[in-house]
């Protein structure tokens, strides 16, 4: 199966940026035994200023100018639901760390400060993987076939995701990055049969 063509922009560095990291701010970094996966920022945060400006200068707008409680109540909370979404989009962050010497990961979110849902211990995965799915979505004018390539730290006890890329060679590029900074070894299934 042909590669999709990716539209990609050159950074300072030289560097090309693939769409997932312009508009979703998706940034997977691997050196020096850390390994770190950031999700959130990029274009969102720009179209989140859009949704925080709106709804908190109607809340402003409404408050000073309307006097019905009824009015004020609706206009203020559906204002609100535009601020928070805003809120979200511009400062909200998807983190995984995962740290090679003290052997552990923690993964969680944040909206300005960083919350922990999930630690562990490194020992529990003994290989990355690169793996090989294919997505099926109908949609109006038929169906549309979107292919991934997820990088996972894989063992006996289960799989901890870090990252999914939909080209080949960044998958693999990413994949070895991982696999080295965590001095662990690649399992490189890319070119086997898809699971969907």
């Amino acid at each position: 199966m042909a590669e999709r063509r990716q539209r990609k922009r050159k950074t300072s560095q030289g560097r090309t940026l693939s769409m997932e990291e312009v508009v979703f701010g998706y940034r997977v970094t691997a050196e020096d035994g850390k390994v770190e996966v950031c999700i959130g920022g990029g274009c969102l945060s720009l179209f989140g200023m859009f949704f925080l400006l709106f709804g908190s200068g109607v809340m402003v707008f409404v408050v000073r100018t309307v006097s019905d409680a009824s009015t004020l109540g609706t206009f203020v909370t559906a204002s609100a639901v535009f601020a928070l979404i805003g809120a979200v989009l511009v400062f909200g962050r998807y983190r995984l760390k995962i740290d090679a010497h003290s052997r552990t990961y923690r993964r969680g979110c944040s909206l300005l400060v960083f919350f922990v849902t999930k630690r562990g211990s490194l020992d529990e995965f003994d290989e990355v993987t690169l793996t090989h799915e294919v997505s099926v979505d109908r949609v109006s004018s038929g169906h549309r076939v979107r292919t991934f390539y997820p990088i996972q730290l894989s063992g006996p006890q289960g799989t901890l995701s870090i990252a999914s890329r939909s080209s080949l060679a960044q998958g693999r590029t990413e994949a070895k990055k991982v696999a080295k900074a965590l001095n662990l070894p690649l399992s490189d299934r890319a070119d086997d049969e898809p699971s969907e």
